[in-house]
C-alpha cells in the first residue's frame, strides 16, 4: 500500500495559487482609452476636438487616478494648467470657460415682480455661467452678489 504523498498536495496548492495569480494580473493588464493632448495645450485655452487623441493606457496604473476618462470631458472647457501630449488630462487641470474676468466692468441685473435695474459693476472675482461671484457698485461702491449669466451679466433676483 503506498502513503500519500504530502509534498504533491502542497504543490498542487501552489500551482492553483499561481493560476489564480496569474489570470489576476491578466485582468489588470487590461487596458483603457483615455483622451490625451495631441499638443501642448496651455492655461486659458479652450480645449477644441482635433486638440484630443485617444491613448491605451493600462487599467490598473490609471485606475484611481482623477482624470477625464472621455473626450466629452475635456472638449469646450478652459485649462487652468499646460496640458502635455500623450499624457492623461487630470479633472483639475480643467474648468468651465470664464464668462466673467475679475477687474473687467460688466453689468449686474436686478429683477423682481416686472421691475429691472441695470447697474455697472466690476466684478471682484473671475466666474463661469451659473457660478455666484461678488462685485463692487462703481456708483456706490456697495459690494454685491450675482450669478454670472451666458451673456456676462450678473444677475440678482428679488424676492
Amino acid at each position: 500500500m503506498t502513503r500519500p504523498r504530502p509534498y504533491l498536495r502542497l504543490a498542487m496548492a501552489a500551482l492553483a495559487s499561481v493560476v489564480i495569480t496569474a489570470s489576476a494580473v491578466a485582468r489588470d493588464n487590461s487596458v483603457i482609452d483615455l483622451p490625451v493632448p495631441s499638443i501642448v495645450i496651455y492655461p486659458g485655452d479652450v480645449v477644441r476636438e482635433g486638440m484630443l487623441q485617444d491613448k491605451a493606457f493600462l487599467k490598473r496604473g490609471v485606475a484611481d487616478m482623477a482624470v477625464v476618462r472621455g473626450a466629452d470631458g475635456a472638449i469646450g472647457k478652459e485649462v487652468r494648467r499646460t496640458l502635455v501630449p500623450g499624457q492623461p488630462i487630470p479633472l483639475n487641470a480643467l474648468r468651465e470657460p470664464l464668462v466673467v474676468k475679475r477687474g473687467t466692468l460688466t453689468n449686474l441685473v436686478f429683477r423682481e415682480n416686472g421691475l429691472e435695474i441695470i447697474a455697472v459693476v466690476e466684478p471682484l472675482q473671475s466666474g463661469a455661467f451659473g457660478e455666484m461671484i461678488k462685485a463692487r457698485n462703481v456708483d456706490t461702491g456697495q459690494q454685491v452678489t450675482g450669478i454670472v449669466q451666458t451673456d456676462g451679466t450678473l444677475l440678482i433676483r428679488g424676492n
